[in-house]
């Protein structure tokens, strides 16, 4: 069964224990103890217990090729319903046997040359997992490699989150069950355990039950041979969320309680799984202005009482916002392609201002004589002297794996050795040997720092040339790969110190953190921004500038035969300034055909009486030529009406000529066709045409001679 899970595709397999065996119990039962509140493993077998994990997870690896990635000895330890007698296997530990426990497990793995991690504490809830990890002594701490808990009771998150934070470890939702076939509880767990504690995995607890809903699919499981499956809507919902929301997405924030949002770095998806707990539907509006640029539509699938994972109709982006109308009690899953960036925890334009453009709040607290110049991006910059009084404060949002970006221009040059003795360009530093981290001018170089133990890289390309350069560094506090990027190219990396790295109390723009003499940067500074996570390479290329923004337009109705212009206009804030090029990727038949200007944006469409009444999308695109080239999608909606029947009237006959006055519409052409013969259609022939016509007119048969009857028709085209 594990090798058939891992060829399928699964790359975790976590090994538990639900109780050691009964011999090694104090009541002689897996099932618990008599009373199901005191240790049910006895002491003198604790060492015995982990030997024995230890080579059945041995015998396994060797044996049968099946490598476990953590393990833990537990399974909710704190509980008391593991009592004698009971239905399920389960064995009480109080938190000094799960710290004796978890160090002999650990000395038993690295006997054995596994490299496998272990997991603790398993507890029911977050607030008993805090307990009884917190509980453990510093060797007992050292020795879990990831921390894990239940969320049957979900009663502390923040903490858990601060837990795991505090210890430097990476953190899982390792089992969550409920017995609602709906799958819509569920879903309300999944986006509020990850949303809240920031868990790095979330695991339902079994995917086949015979317990009504509490399976993802029921089977009696009596034994009586019925391999008769069927499936629980909560199948679909899981689907909803697993299929898209895959190993390396990363979490972002959403401004709603209902939405869970994702982006695949990999392959530049934006995923939002949203829920309608409630019996009414309504319309979200997700707004994209984070991102650089993003596809023009979102592909969507929906779970509800009478859907399972279907299809949705394509949703169109337009001018950055994307509406989605949730049914109700359902799950609806959008995925947004060509997504080139990521949303920051802070953002620093500087234009005019050291003010937080995410809205998360982080503005400067202290400026003090920074003046605004030319910018790279935008309008403006902000200017260091150098001098000992001129810097930003700005709060320090970072303290796990992250990426700080910015453009610099500078001439002076910085001390050297380890980052802190550079000049500060965007600093955390911190005197003494501790947990703190710099982006700063070091010789002629960028430089790239990471404290406790102190860590530096830096550039192989000077940076103070004078010209603007594009700085990206980016760690990873999970196995401390530091990478240092300029202009784009990666120039530096190293495996540095590992864990949370919190001890700045704020950062500097401009300096030193700790304000040492020689730290003051003279220079520029422009598009400071603050990932909360390492970005791919691609990613950080998005980052070197803006994507053009274009300006809303009315949604606009015509008459068929009319020609429909309109002049978009769009903005590319980059210098120096870039070139815009207009596409149409999506337009009615005439619109492709005519068009539009890619030079100035101009569009030209005449649609068609064949294509009236109806309303009709035009997707418009602009493309910067930076780099790498961004674009920006609006779509335009428009009304094409039929124009009125044309009205005969005043017909005469002087001279041998015949005239009429035509009236109707003005805009399409009206082609005056006459024949002699009404028997034979094919004998109409265009004797007058008035091309994009102001009617009335008057229209004079000059051609008609010599005839006893000729019949007229009007026509109107395109």
């Amino acid at each position: 069964m594990l090798r058939q899970a891992v060829a399928l595709g699964a790359n975790q397999v976590v090994a538990f224990a639900n109780s050691p065996p009964w011999w090694m119990t104090v009541s002689g039962s897996v099932t618990g103890s008599t009373n199901g509140t005191t240790d049910n493993l006895q002491t003198n077998y604790e060492n015995a217990f982990a030997q024995y994990l230890s080579t059945v997870v041995s015998n396994l690896t060797i044996l049968d090729g099946v490598k476990f990635n953590v393990m833990t000895p537990m399974n909710e330890p704190t509980g008391s319903w593991w009592v004698y007698g009971g239905r399920q296997e389960g064995c009480h530990m109080d938190a000094s046997q799960q710290n004796r426990v978890v160090n002999d497990l650990h000395t038993n793995l690295t006997a054995s040359g596994l490299t496998i991690g272990i997991d603790a504490s398993e507890d029911t809830d977050e607030q008993d997992t805090i307990n009884s990890v917190s509980a453990y002594n510093s060797a007992g701490k050292t020795s879990v490699a990831l921390i894990a808990s239940h969320t049957y009771g979900a009663n502390n998150p923040s903490g858990l989150q601060s837990l795991a934070t505090s210890l430097g470890k990476p953190w899982w939702i390792s089992e969550y069950g409920d017995g609602d076939a709906s799958g819509l509880t569920m879903a309300r767990r999944i986006h509020d355990d990850i949303t809240q504690t920031g868990a790095q995995a979330w695991t339902y607890w079994q995917v086949v039950d015979n317990a009504g809903g509490w399976g993802m699919l029921y089977n009696p499981e009596n034994g009586s041979g019925n391999e008769t499956y069927s499936f629980n809507q909560k199948f679909y919902i899981m689907w909803q969320f697993s299929h898209f929301i895959r190993p390396g997405c990363q979490i972002i924030t959403v401004g709603d309680t209902n939405s869970l949002a994702a982006l695949d770095p990999t392959n530049h998806n934006l995923i939002i799984v949203a829920q309608n707990d409630s019996t009414n539907g309504f319309s979200v509006n997700y707004t994209l202005g984070a991102f650089g640029s993003t596809g023009g539509q979102a592909a969507g699938w929906r779970t509800s009482a009478l859907e399972s994972g279907n299809p949705l109709a394509a949703l169109t982006i337009s001018n950055q916002q994307l509406v989605a109308y949730l049914a109700p009690q359902s799950v609806t899953t959008l995925v947004i392609s060509n997504v080139y960036a990521t949303q920051p925890l802070a953002w620093y334009p500087l234009e005019g201002s050291i003010n937080d453009a995410t809205g998360n709040g982080n503005n400067a607290t202290v400026v003090t004589n920074v003046t605004y110049v030319a910018g790279k991006i935008g309008f403006y910059a902000a200017q260091f002297s150098g001098k000992t009084n001129s810097y930003a404060v700005i709060p320090r949002c970072l303290s796990n794996s992250f990426t700080i970006t910015c453009w610099v221009k500078t001439t002076a040059t910085g001390g050297t050795s380890q980052w802190w003795a550079g000049k500060g360009i965007v600093d955390g530093e911190v005197a003494g040997s501790t947990t703190d981290f710099g982006l700063t001018l070091v010789g002629n170089a960028a430089g790239f720092g990471i404290g406790n133990p102190d860590t530096t890289i830096t550039s192989t390309n000077a940076i103070n040339d004078g010209q603007w350069h594009h700085l990206a560094a980016e760690w990873d506090s999970f196995t401390g790969q530091m990478q240092l990027y300029v202009d784009g190219g990666l120039q530096a990396a190293t495996i540095g110190p590992t864990g949370t790295r919190s001890a700045p109390p704020s950062l500097r723009l401009g300096s030193i953190q700790a304000g040492y003499a020689g730290g003051f940067l003279a220079g520029t500074i422009d598009d400071v921004r603050l990932f909360g996570r390492p970005l791919s390479p691609a990613e950080i290329i998005g980052t070197m500038n803006y994507g053009p923004t274009l300006a809303p337009i009315a949604n606009p109705t015509i008459l068929a035969g009319r020609t429909l212009l309109i002049t978009n206009t769009a903005a590319a804030p980059d210098l120096p300034e870039e070139t815009l090029t207009w596409s149409l990727p999506s337009a009615p038949a005439g619109a492709v055909i005519n068009g539009i200007n890619p030079t100035n944006g101009v569009l030209s469409w005449r649609p068609t009486l064949a294509q009236s009444p109806a309303t009709n999308t035009i997707n418009v695109v602009v493309t910067a030529n930076g780099t790498p080239p961004l674009s920006a999608t609006q779509s335009v909606s428009v009304t094409v009406l039929q124009p009125a029947k044309p009205v005969l009237s005043w017909p005469a006959l002087a001279a041998g000529k015949f005239s009429l006055t035509i009236a109707g519409n003005s805009g399409p052409d009206y082609v005056v066709q006459a024949t002699t013969n009404l028997t034979n259609q094919t004998n109409w022939v265009a004797v007058f045409t008035n091309a994009s016509a102001s009617p009335p007119f008057q229209f004079t048969d000059s051609t008609a001679t010599n005839f006893l009857r000729r019949f007229y028709r009007i026509i109107l085209q395109p």
